[in-house]
């Protein structure tokens, strides 16, 4: 598939309008390996104390059973939805495939793609692993959203190009992938999963529509603060910055505060509503 892969190279860079820096490594595995290496990227990733952190404060809102464990959860999730992902730290695409790649395969790697691009141009990865570091989640999730919504806009518009027969192939694909982990969760798991997707896509195509890939990428530049601006992106355009909220010192005998930050407009529907 080498010379296929250097065909969707070229694609999506005439696609997005940048060449790429540097070479691009795309690795090719199998349904069962990307499970694998997925599972092994969330035990790096997901530390117990903030699992616990966050299934408390899931439960205390009523919308975590008391008998569901997170961790296993999001793991059993991401494990079986993820088809592909781009490693920031090893600038390595991964993608499942075999000895040939089928019409919606095609399009994930030109997904990934256009997340290495933005990687190689805008230090993508660098600046969401910024952003979280230093436990700025709104604007990480508007910055993840952009990503999503980038990749996912350029993916569709080169299903768009494809012959009849590959795009309904491509759509036949998709319908017939495994949901048994999201299908037993409750529903905002899958919500949340696909917020980036679906409100990131929105959001591009907002910018597409009001010139082009060049402002996709002074969006890069000029990144969204706020999840609100993603779901609304006339206050993108207006730079409406977030609203400040000052809390009253709150002290509890026995308690410390073990993390700070803000919920944007996203999180707040997902889990009050």
């Amino acid at each position: 598939v080498g010379q296929e892969v250097q065909a969707l190279i070229a694609a999506t860079e005439e696609l997005r309008g940048r060449r790429f820096l540097e070479p691009v490594a795309v690795t090719l595995v199998s349904t069962e390996e990307m499970a694998q290496r997925v599972r092994e990227n969330l035990e790096e990733e997901l530390t117990p104390e903030d699992v616990a952190v966050e299934a408390a404060f899931a439960r205390l809102l009523g919308i975590l059973p008391d008998d569901l464990d997170l961790g296993a959860a999001i793991t059993d999730l991401y494990a079986e939805q993820v088809v592909g992902f781009y490693d920031g730290d090893t600038q390595e695409l991964v993608v499942i495939g075999g000895d040939e790649l089928t019409p919606l395969g095609r399009t994930i790697v030109v997904h990934e793609l256009v997340h290495a691009l933005a990687d190689q141009h805008f230090e993508l990865s660098a600046t969401l692993d910024s952003l979280l570091e230093g436990e700025r989640w709104d604007e990480a999730a508007a910055l993840q959203a952009l990503a999503e919504g980038d990749a996912t806009y350029f993916q569709m518009v080169y299903l768009q190009q494809l012959p009849t027969d590959d795009q309904g192939q491509a759509v036949l694909e998709s319908l017939q992938a495994d949901t048994t982990v999201l299908d037993s969760l409750p529903d905002w798991f899958g919500e949340d999963l696909a917020f980036p997707y679906e409100r990131g896509f929105g959001f591009v195509e907002h910018l597409v529509e009001e010139g082009g890939a060049a402002a996709v990428d002074q969006a890069y530049t000029h990144l969204p603060t706020t999840v609100e601006q993603i779901m609304h992106p006339n206050a993108y355009f207006n730079l409406e910055p977030a609203r400040p909220v000052e809390l009253a010192a709150t002290a509890l005998e026995g308690y410390e505060v073990y993390e700070e930050g803000e919920f944007g407009e996203w999180n707040l529907m997902l889990y009050l509503l």
